[in-house]
C-alpha cells in the first residue's frame, strides 16, 4: 500500500517547548497525530515527527512511503548529505532508518513551508494544547 507521510516539528524557543505533527495518507484513509514532547530543540521535534509518522505508516500496513517535510536538515541527514553529530539526533536517525528499512520503498523530499501546512498545524495544535494544560510557556533570554 502506497502512502505519503507529511511531518513537521514545532518549537517555541530553541530549545524550548516542542511538539510534532504528522499526517499519513493513502488512497483510502488518512491518519494524523501530534504530541507535545516537552523541552527540546527544533531538530529533535522535526526528527520525532518523521519517526512517529513512518511508525504509523508501518503500523497501518503501508509498504511504500514518500515522506515530505520542510526541514532541510532532516531531509538531507536522511539522504546522507549532511552528517548527524548530536547524540539525541543520531539516536532518532538510527531509529527512523530502522523503521524505513521495513518498507519495500521509501523516499524523502523537502517541500516548502506552505506545502507542509497540515503537519505544521498539527504540531502547533499540540503546543497550543500544552499551553492550555500547563499554562503559558515562559521564555527567558538567558
Amino acid at each position: 500500500m502506497k502512502s505519503t507521510v507529511e511531518f513537521d516539528g514545532a518549537c517555541r524557543g530553541n530549545p524550548g517547548p516542542a511538539s510534532y505533527g504528522y499526517l499519513v495518507q493513502t488512497e483510502s484513509w488518512t491518519e494524523t497525530g501530534c504530541k507535545y514532547i516537552g523541552e527540546a530543540t527544533n531538530n529533535v521535534a522535526e526528527w520525532t515527527a518523521l519517526l512517529r509518522g513512518v511508525e504509523e505508516a508501518l503500523n497501518r500496513g503501508c509498504t511504500s512511503v514518500k515522506a515530505v517535510g520542510d526541514s532541510e536538515v532532516v531531509v538531507k541527514q536522511m539522504q546522507g548529505e549532511y552528517d548527524v553529530n548530536e547524540e539525541k539526533l543520531v539516536t532518532l536517525c538510527d531509529e527512523t532508518k530502522a523503521v524505513v528499512a521495513e518498507f519495500d520503498q521509501f523516499e524523502i523530499e523537502q517541500i516548502s513551508r506552505d506545502g507542509n501546512e497540515k503537519a505544521d498545524q498539527l504540531a502547533n495544535q499540540a503546543l497550543d494544547e500544552a499551553d492550555e494544560t500547563h499554562g503559558k510557556f515562559v521564555f527567558s533570554s538567558d
